[in-house]
């Protein structure tokens, strides 16, 4: 099933949910952190506004800095 824009921001989420309640252990949000990390990635080339681009490294970033401070948990 092809995701389209309100399946992708559900997903976000829901993945955004599970790790603000911590039903996930930190091992399994550094596995989620960088299936987004990939997806963003992905996006990235096909955005063509340089503020959604900006937005886009910013997400990109706070992944890195959550995932680093979840291995360093």
């Amino acid at each position: 099933q092809k995701m389209n824009d309100k399946n992708l921001f559900e997903t976000i989420i829901k993945i955004h949910e599970a790790l603000e309640d911590r039903s996930v252990s930190p091992e399994e949000a550094q596995e989620l952190i960088k299936a987004g990390l990939i997806i963003l990635e992905q996006i990235r080339p096909v955005i063509k506004s340089w503020w959604g681009r900006v937005a886009l490294d910013g997400c990109v970033s706070i992944l890195k800095d959550t995932a680093e401070e979840l291995r360093h948990a």
